[in-house]
């Protein structure tokens, strides 16, 4: 085994590699920190030490009106915006036909007032009111037989026509049905649906396209795009794991109210438009969850509320929104591309890793605030790249559950706070940890962070 005084230089030595791996990810590691303590500096190691990549949507105006597949279409500053008399010319398309914008011009002026940036979506029908779903088949999709998932009112209540030249289909039950096919030969089909009148016709379950099991990676990325028609419903996982690059939904979509994973797991879109006519609380829990690629979210003004992990694992670059519900954790949690968040009430906004793993997130502004606003445990984890938290509206400090909810932020995040509240601030359980970076709302000039 060696003798004491090898293993006391093996110790040494392995101390200081520990060491220097610490101080590698940017945490300082003096000599008063006992070899104890070294756990303690390695919770504060970044989640994953990168800084995320910059991409087109980064550096947005103010206002900016986008295309169905997220195509910049118009850009405008705060002022601009404001003095704007008319909503821009909408955009075209062969076989759509543009609905309108989700704003409209009072909501945009009054919104950019409020929080600083809106996401303005074109909304479009097909010409005919048909959903067309446009798909990719590869050589491995050959002769597979492929199961389209819907849910009719009505027996006979819809045809498909599978775009491959075989005869269209209708399927004589109401309820859930597997609409199954093979295709022959690779290429490009679009599959067309047309819904009767006296029909709703519910598009998925459980994912629009699966197997018998689950979805499979090679049935989900086969569908390039949807266009939604007329007389559709979506439902609790309705579009979970479909891999495709476009969707879009009519004014006339209905919307189920139980809404989990609606949107879930469409690991390739990177912009989604939401219609007006929606209700205000259609988000739910997991709605947009571990969508990687999407990046903007253009929600109605009248869309605000969030849930549980409603946005979680996805790549959302800024948004507006609400918590209403006690029990709303995680909401953006390893949301790591998000950089700019409104929040209309604190009341439930910093639960428990609410934006833990956030580590692009810059800035966050409070509406209103709530005098029972509670801090959960690792509520910011790993936001290191935050330089401060604008808590000045406050009427009361909030309680802060533990220090950990600042876990891996940087050492120099500031905290503005209402110059009548410094005193019991800087003193108040778990913020006296964080006294030195307490600063007094008239102090603080923001050009400082």
């Amino acid at each position: 085994m060696g003798s004491i005084e090898k293993k006391l230089s093996y110790l040494l030595g392995t101390k200081n590699a520990i060491k220097e791996a610490i101080v590698s990810k940017g945490v300082e590691v003096t000599n008063d920190h006992t070899f104890r303590e070294y756990a303690s500096l390695i919770k504060n190691i970044n989640v994953s030490g990168e800084q995320p990549s910059e991409d087109e949507y980064d550096n947005l105006n103010d206002v900016v009106f986008y295309d169905y597949d997220g195509t910049i279409l118009y850009s405008y500053n705060k002022d601009e915006a404001l003095a704007l008399e008319e909503l821009p010319e909408l955009p075209s398309h062969g076989g759509l036909v543009c609905e309108g914008w989700n704003w409209n011009l009072d909501e945009i002026k009054k919104r950019v007032q409020e929080c600083g940036f809106v996401d303005i979506g074109a909304i479009y029908n097909t010409y005919d009111g048909k959903t067309r779903i446009y798909i990719n088949i590869e050589e491995y999709n050959v002769d597979t037989v492929l199961s389209f998932k819907f849910s009719q009112s009505i027996a006979n209540g819809f045809t498909i026509n599978w775009g491959d030249g075989s005869n269209e289909e209708e399927y004589d039950v109401s309820g859930k049905i597997s609409a199954n096919h093979k295709y022959s030969s690779v290429g490009k089909y679009v599959i067309t649906i047309t819904v009767k009148s006296d029909c709703i016709l519910t598009l998925g379950d459980s994912g629009i396209i699966g197997s018998s099991s689950d979805v499979t990676n090679k049935e989900a990325t086969i569908i390039e795009r949807i266009h939604v028609g007329d007389r559709n419903k979506v439902v609790e996982s309705s579009f979970r794991s479909a891999k495709m690059t476009a969707l879009t939904i009519p004014n006339s979509i209905i919307i189920a109210d139980y809404t989990k994973y609606l949107f879930g797991n469409m690991s390739s879109i990177r912009f989604l438009a939401i219609p007006r006519t929606v209700s205000s609380s259609f988000i739910y829990d997991y709605t947009f969850s571990n969508d990687k690629s999407l990046k903007i979210i253009s929600f109605p003004y009248s869309v605000v509320s969030a849930y549980t992990d409603s946005f979680s694992g996805a790549s959302i670059k800024r948004l507006y929104y609400n918590v209403s519900y006690g029990n709303a954790y995680r909401v953006f949690y390893n949301n790591r591309e998000l950089l700019y968040v409104t929040i209309a009430t604190s009341r439930y906004a910093f639960l428990t890793n609410s934006f833990a793993n956030c580590i692009s997130l810059k800035k966050i502004n409070m509406r209103t605030f709530y005098n029972t606003t509670t801090i959960g445990n690792t509520c910011f984890m790993n936001c290191y790249n935050l330089p401060y938290i604008d808590w000045s509206i406050a009427t009361a400090v909030p309680t802060l559950s533990n220090v950990n909810a600042f876990q891996g932020c940087s050492s120099q995040l500031k905290h503005i706070v209402p110059d009548d509240l410094y005193d019991t601030w800087i003193a108040a359980t778990n913020w006296s940890s964080f006294a030195n970076n307490i600063i007094k709302k008239s102090d603080w000039d923001a050009s400082q962070a």
